[in-house]
């Protein structure tokens, strides 16, 4: 199984280099890290995307879970062309709109971002896609790609002035505590 990488690794804030060449080495990565979300190391979904950069390899290489199909979407080299004029404040459609990562454990945030978005990418047999994403999954998709470009949310968070937390957990539920700057 592949370790996730966590703050302060310098690795986070380096910009991941392009794909030249699809080959087994990229796909055996994807499918490693698509297995990573799925099943964490306790075989339960600990994640809905995933750069792989995160894993220690700084290739613009993300997957990210779809809820709605129930599918895992590849994306090599993928680059935002088009972003929504509408913005969102956290996963406004979800119980819990704020936005962690495996990379920054127990810290979560509130973050604008896009409400939709247009995206290219390649696919593992090197096909060119263009597709709009709304709502989830194009913050996945903005989240992972940030990534890419070595920004952490919780930069987007301070940049925006907001707050970050920390989660704490009790006896009768988990608690987010707000953390001082």
């Amino acid at each position: 199984m592949l370790k996730i990488i966590t703050v302060p690794a310098a690795i986070l804030h380096k910009k991941s280099t392009p794909i030249k060449k699809i080959d087994q080495e990229i796909t055996t990565l994807a499918k490693k890290m698509i297995d990573v979300i799925r099943h964490g190391s306790e075989d339960q979904r600990i994640g809905v995307g995933l750069s792989a950069v995160q894993v220690g390899h700084p290739l613009r290489l993300l997957v990210v879970y779809d809820p709605e199909p129930q599918t895992n979407l590849i994306l090599v080299n993928p680059k935002i062309t088009w972003r929504s004029a509408k913005m969102t404040q956290g996963l406004d459609h979800r119980n819990f709109p704020y936005e962690g990562c495996l990379s920054v454990p127990q810290i979560f945030g509130l973050v604008k971002r896009h409400q939709a978005i247009k995206a290219h990418w390649q696919d593992l047999a090197g096909k060119i896609h263009a597709e709009k994403f709304s709502g989830f999954v194009a913050t996945v998709i903005q989240h992972e790609e940030d990534h890419l470009n070595g920004i952490l949310f919780t930069q987007r968070v301070l940049e925006q002035q907001g707050q970050l937390y920390r989660l704490e957990p009790t006896n009768n539920q988990d608690v987010l505590i707000p953390i001082k700057l």
